[in-house]
């Protein structure tokens, strides 16, 4: 798993993920979701989409920080396939 903090814009998420390679990337399903899932799924990423149900579990930690959360996330996506789906458009 790789983690790591960049700017919000497509240069940072050019940065970031150059040179990745083949890569399952979750992310959580929200408004500001969809530029993301486009910019993710042009470049050949095979993008899931965490269901909100199980991202609560997440959201009700007491104690948050983006690392803890992407690991959770992360980590939910890889032990439950049925956490994720493919983004409806």
């Amino acid at each position: 798993m790789r983690q790591g903090y960049f700017q919000n814009s497509p240069s940072g998420f050019e940065d970031f993920f150059d040179g990745t390679g083949e890569a399952k990337v979750a992310i959580e399903a929200n408004d500001a979701r969809q530029p993301v899932y486009d910019w993710l799924s042009k470049r050949d990423f095979d993008v899931k989409l965490a269901h909100p149900h199980k991202t609560r579990i997440i959201a009700e930690v007491k104690i948050k920080t983006d690392c803890k959360d992407s690991k959770a996330l992360a980590g939910l996506v890889r032990a439950d396939p049925s956490s994720s789906r493919e983004p409806v458009r």
